[in-house]
């Protein structure tokens, strides 16, 4: 399933790209987080419940234990717990906690702090294969996957005033360990003993965790893709591939599905599952049709690019791009700051989908990505221009079959 393209120098910038810009606005926008000090200023006990909640998973999970600062090498003493409040689109609050895992860069590479997460080829190669071969498929989330993995390094985190008075309703034992500043700031210092989210080496110590568990049931590593894996079962091949803690698993026999799920409940606790005909999969919205063809769109996604748009999008258009695409008006005036940034955000957020479910406005991004560091009024126009043409066109989907495992039909 590998594919030198998609591993070029070119292909890991875009990658970089999207990735980046997706990840900052899905924090900033979609999940509408806080620090624990606002949130409980907003939100009030609803918030404090919502942290203790989370504060009590974290203890019982033994993912850290706290330690007085003379036990603490001075160097470890800037490691600083987050605690973030998100409110759900439900309108559920939900308490969050995250290390700020900045610090860490300036002595953890970023060879040593990537993971591996399944390729969008395999990923679709894979689903070609799924909907060929009439496969049982099942889709499924480990919860509080990265709390699964030993933490190897040693990491230190920091509690401050309210989340310390809440960690001692947690365990009052806590409060033997807190520290009294001169100012009245309430400290307490913690040494991580499992992957935190937000550490900068959580996402490999999750990999080789869930890689082990893998290799124990008889599992080979696919060898183009570190996050597709395969095993013969009863003569036929049952497949798993995934992104971070989000899994894939495929075989002609549900039982076999089904006895696979229940190995990895077992090893790492609980698992959110989804059987049947429709998934949603790193974003993508995946149902499987008859005839041995599968369904991929990415509605929600483009229906945001065109709600965050700066303008109002009026209207549609019968094409992504007019035949002036390519053309370049050096004294068209640069986009002012504003603008510039949302730019630069949606034209990731549309790599993003382009790559995945709408192939026909490729040629249209690939564009307007040139154009991201030196954006112009001739260049919105452009993209505005594209968004008028997904918003008559929200539901097209991708279809993707085979009449034989040789080729891909799209």
């Amino acid at each position: 399933m590998g594919n030198s393209t998609f591993r070029s120098n070119k292909g890991k910038k875009e990658r970089r790209l999207f990735v980046r810009d997706i990840f900052k606005n899905i924090t900033a926008i979609c999940m509408t987080q806080m620090i624990a000090k606002k949130g409980i200023a907003t939100y009030g006990e609803v918030a404090i419940q919502a942290i203790l909640k989370e504060y009590k998973q974290l203890h019982d999970l033994n993912v850290f234990h706290p330690m007085k600062i003379k036990d603490i090498p001075i160097e470890e003493r800037n490691k600083v717990l987050i605690t973030l409040i998100k409110e759900k689109r439900t309108g559920q609050i939900k308490g969050r906690a995250c290390a700020d895992g900045r610090p860490q860069r300036a002595y953890i590479s970023r060879e040593e702090a990537t993971s591996p997460t399944v390729g969008l080829e395999s990923l679709m190669l894979s689903l070609m294969i799924d909907t060929y071969e009439k496969r049982d498929l099942a889709t499924a989330d480990v919860a509080g996957a990265f709390l699964k993995g030993n933490m190897d390094d040693f990491v230190m985190i920091k509690l401050f005033n309210e989340e310390v008075d809440i960690m001692c309703k947690v365990d009052p034992k806590y409060g033997d360990y807190v520290i009294h500043g001169k100012n009245g700031r309430r400290t307490i210092f913690m040494k991580l003993n499992k992957a935190l989210y937000g550490c900068m080496k959580s996402a490999i110590i999750w990999y080789e965790t869930f890689v082990t568990t893998l290799k124990g049931l008889g599992f080979k590593l696919n060898p183009y893709d570190p996050c597709v894996a395969i095993l013969k079962v009863n003569g036929n091949q049952l497949t798993i591939a995934w992104y971070v803690d989000d899994t894939k698993i495929s075989h002609v026999d549900p039982r076999v599905v089904t006895m696979l799920l229940g190995e990895i409940k077992k090893k790492h606790g609980k698992l959110t599952i989804k059987r049947g005909k429709k998934h949603t999969f790193v974003g993508m919205d995946i149902e499987f049709m008859e005839n041995r063809k599968v369904k991929v769109t990415l509605e929600d996604y483009i229906k945001e690019c065109i709600d965050d748009f700066k303008d109002d999008v009026e209207g549609t258009a019968t094409t992504p791009a007019d035949k002036g695409l390519f053309i370049i008006n050096e004294s068209s005036p640069k986009l002012p700051k504003e603008k510039h940034e949302n730019f630069h955000s949606i034209v990731a957020k549309l790599l993003f989908i382009s790559k995945r479910a709408r192939l026909d406005i490729g040629l249209t991004i690939a564009f307007l990505c040139t154009r991201i560091s030196r954006s112009t009024e001739q260049d919105w126009r452009k993209l505005l221009r594209l968004l008028k043409y997904l918003q008559g066109t929200t539901d097209l989907p991708r279809i993707i079959g085979a009449n034989n495992l040789h080729m891909m039909k799209t």
